[in-house]
């Protein structure tokens, strides 16, 4: 029909603005299955190369983590007997193949003594003690800062607590230098020829590290958490609640999220009528997204927008394609305490205003329900997109309201509609109970392509 195919122009005109011929299509091909062939049997091997190949970009990073995780491969912390310069295939004690971050990931430790460390341990054999590690990486790179990154990361975990390892650097130092001193002294004298045993380092006791300081240390070092995450456990409290940042752009132009997760970054600004307002960023286990708190919003949540602390909030998608900021309707401050009422924030959210434009009717209709905002644990299926031909007449827009609003449940609605010859997506605010016989009477009222789940 002329209304299938005017839909059907509508999806393919968007197309002409990158499209390619069928030599190009068929090598992408051939290369798409090259790496998915590489992917299913060689994972570890395929998502080292991955991360090494992304690992100036710290959000593709954390993308690539939380893959290989969905995949049960273990993206380990820097290691002194194991890492290479950048990332490597390791093997458990079970023949497991996991993935471990290069010594040249971490802040501070160049890439000289990233060579020696490994060119001394290819020599000689792994290190077997934190005092051998000093022996035998006598260089002046070998210093404190170094020396305190390599702790704080964890690449010495297997030789004492971090906190410890870190009260007892000095020592570590004074015990290089003196082993040293007493090489070069030893050498062509007689102890050395009778080979009196080296001494050991001792280490004092002190108190142990707070996950939370491996945490911080992990991010300030290395860019990314490995330990754990500030956010892990909330994220299995809420599991099912709120949105992964990583699947937000899946979501409709315009449209509300529930979308949890530790504030990186944030920083204070002023309107032009010096109104305080807020620019952060949020990551949780799968990304990172930048968000934009206005006036009126940050008046009544400021202390919520602490560096390092994690957040539960509602958010609204920029209207834009491609605009993949969110601006803030609601925000919290999560706690161990106050789970249930994140819950009960994002189950009972309401949008400040509907967006009923395409339903614009006589003044009788203006007191229609307001829109009702649905949480993602009561959709986890799919959002319904319904697809309004241009020519559709105003009769059969009031019967499609009638049947959204006489229907309700927890599938949100959104309308493609067209608009200045442009096709754009608006949200609706009402959320419905979509059956099949629901299905039945809209694709009636527009025709049977006329309706999108995802």
């Amino acid at each position: 029909s002329r209304e299938n195919v005017d839909f059907l122009w509508q999806l393919i005109e968007p197309f002409a603005a990158y499209g390619f011929g069928r030599a190009h299509a068929a090598s992408y091909a051939v290369v798409a299955y090259q790496t998915a062939y590489l992917k299913a049997n060689y994972p570890a091997s395929y998502m080292c190369s991955v991360l090494s190949a992304e690992s100036d970009d710290l959000e593709k990073l954390t993308e690539i983590v939380h893959e290989c995780e969905r995949m049960g491969i273990r993206v380990l912390p820097p290691h002194v007997n194991e890492s290479l310069e950048k990332f490597s295939v390791v093997k458990d004690e079970n023949g497991k193949e996991d993935i471990r971050f290069g010594l040249s990931a971490i802040k501070n430790v160049g890439a000289h003594i990233t060579e020696m460390i490994i060119k001394e341990r290819s020599a000689g054999g792994p290190f077997t003690s934190l005092s051998e590690v000093l022996r035998r990486v006598p260089d002046k790179d070998l210093n404190k800062k170094s020396l305190e990154s390599m702790v704080k990361c964890g690449a010495m975990d297997m030789w004492g607590d971090r906190g410890t390892l870190l009260a007892n650097v000095e020592r570590m130092l004074v015990f290089a230098r003196e082993a040293t001193q007493q090489s070069e002294s030893n050498q062509g004298s007689l102890f050395g020829l009778m080979g009196v045993p080296a001494a050991t380092l001792k280490l004092q006791l002190a108190p142990l590290a707070e996950i939370a300081d491996k945490l911080k240390w992990e991010k300030e070092l290395i860019g990314l958490y490995i330990s754990s995450h500030p956010f892990a456990d909330f994220a299995i409290a809420l599991k099912g609640v709120y949105k992964e940042i990583v699947s937000i752009e899946a979501e409709p132009a315009g449209s509300y999220v529930a979308v949890c997760g530790l504030i990186s970054e944030a920083k204070k600004k002023w309107t032009k009528n010096r109104d305080a307002m807020m620019t952060a960023k949020i990551e949780d286990l799968t990304g990172s997204v930048e968000i934009m708190v206005f006036p009126k919003t940050f008046e009544k949540t400021e202390a919520v927008w602490e560096l390092h602390k994690c957040i539960c909030m509602i958010a609204r998608r920029g209207s834009d394609p491609g605009d993949n900021k969110l601006f803030i309707e609601q925000a919290m401050t999560l706690t161990p305490e106050n789970i249930q009422e994140a819950k009960d924030m994002i189950v009972n959210f309401k949008p400040r205003s509907n967006n009923y434009k395409f339903f614009k009717r006589e003044k009788q209709e203006q007191d229609s329900p307001q829109p009702t905002y649905s949480a993602v644990s009561e959709v986890p299926c799919f959002s319904i997109t319904i697809a309004l031909p241009p020519d559709a007449s105003a009769d059969a827009k009031i019967k499609l309201k009638s049947i959204l609003e006489t229907n309700s449940g927890s599938t949100r609605v959104y309308i493609s509609v067209v608009a200045n010859g442009q096709r754009r997506i608006v949200e609706t605010g009402i959320t419905v109970g979509w059956k099949p016989e629901v299905e039945d009477l809209v694709t009636e009222l527009f025709g049977s392509t006329c309706v999108q789940k995802s």
